[in-house]
């Protein structure tokens, strides 16, 4: 019941802003990458170009697909140069990814799940950090959620408007960050070996053309801003390509050529935290000892893990900003593998567990 996730889904943004009062109150001045950011909106605003203000006549900003400063140039237009009402735009983000976080796990399972999602998506302080300042990571990860969301809804519904509903977002999550082509490739495999079991689609082809709808919007915008961008200035597109792929670019840049041990180990206690990675881990092995099936949907958060993490450790460049959606999915993937609501019966049948588990639980979080 809606109604009775409520409370629980109130916590846990009460937790997230705490984190963002936190940061209003020690963060003022715009940092170096926002400054970046704001400076190629205000080039928007004057050209309709999305330049950097280097050199006389300026660079072409390709580092990333360009719907964010574009969106950034609509809202410093509306606002002004105004840091604190555009960073309050990217917290709203976040508590937009936060709500969405537990009405997954309210929707696949029950409220006790979504709940641990949001509440330890909320506590984590890599997410929470990109949820303050003027980047993008955080509105993509917003839109990754709403494609799981329809996902899921169209497994619960065999409604195909869900399909076309996922498309769309995963087409806005890539505009506004090309790494969303990991979780399209993920949705593309749930869509095709999982979620037809449940949609009963008649046939190969009708698995074939949901994959071909569910990639269109993504693929479409690919191509388009590889055709604006070389049309524009071809040169600068190149090397934000080697770039990526950490080709023949001359720069110096200590995140290309990471060893994949050393990777791991920064993912581990940067993005994720150790304890949100231990719990994953005997979520997993719970799972699997357990034998219980896990809600459906579960399959795309393990398919998404596992290519965006493989991606990561293929790719030259590593940069943990690119795996701001795997922390919701870690977090999803936490509560809807482990049987929450039993456990909390179980619990509420003897006082003395409950004073013994109480503890226990508040120093796992404050430590998360």
């Amino acid at each position: 019941c809606i109604r009775d996730s409520l409370l629980p889904l109130a916590i846990a943004l009460g937790v997230f802003f705490l984190f963002q009062l936190f940061l209003l109150n020690n963060v003022s001045i715009a940092q170096y990458d926002e400054s970046i950011y704001l400076d190629v909106a205000r080039n928007i605003r004057k050209s309709g170009l999305p330049l950097r203000s280097v050199g006389l006549d300026g660079r072409y900003h390709f580092d990333h697909l360009p719907l964010y400063v574009y969106l950034l140039s609509g809202m410093t237009a509306l606002f002004g140069q105004n840091t604190f009402l555009v960073r309050l735009v990217t917290m709203l983000a976040g508590a937009g990814a936060v709500t969405m976080t537990g009405i997954i796990g309210l929707r696949a399972k029950d409220t006790a799940a979504g709940f641990v999602a949001a509440l330890l998506l909320a506590l984590n302080s890599f997410f929470a950090t990109y949820a303050y300042f003027i980047r993008e990571e955080v509105f993509f990860a917003f839109f990754v959620l709403l494609a799981a969301y329809c996902l899921l809804r169209l497994g619960q519904t065999q409604e195909n408007r869900w399909l076309l509903a996922a498309a769309l977002s995963i087409g806005v999550a890539f505009l506004l960050k090309e790494i969303a082509l990991a979780f399209l490739a993920a949705a593309a495999l749930y869509v095709f070996f999982f979620l037809h079991t449940t949609v009963k689609w008649p046939d190969w082809r009708g698995r074939i053309t949901a994959v071909l709808v569910l990639s269109l919007p993504a693929l479409t915008g690919l191509a388009a801003w590889l055709l604006w961008a070389n049309a524009i200035d071809a040169a600068q597109l190149q090397v934000t390509l080697d770039r990526w792929f950490g080709l023949r670019t001359p720069i110096v840049d200590p995140r290309i050529g990471l060893s994949a041990r050393a990777w791991l180990e920064t993912i581990m206690q940067y993005v994720f935290g150790w304890e949100i990675v231990l719990l994953f881990g005997f979520a997993l092995l719970y799972a699997l000892i357990r034998r219980r099936k896990p809600p459906n949907i579960a399959a795309l958060f393990l398919l998404y893990l596992g290519v965006a993490l493989g991606a990561s450790l293929v790719m030259n460049l590593k940069e943990m900003r690119h795996l701001m959606a795997l922390i919701p999915s870690v977090c999803l993937l936490s509560g809807l593998l482990l049987p929450w609501s039993a456990w909390w019966a179980w619990l509420n049948e003897d006082r003395r567990r409950l004073l013994l588990a109480a503890p226990l639980a508040l120093l796992f979080l404050l430590s998360a």
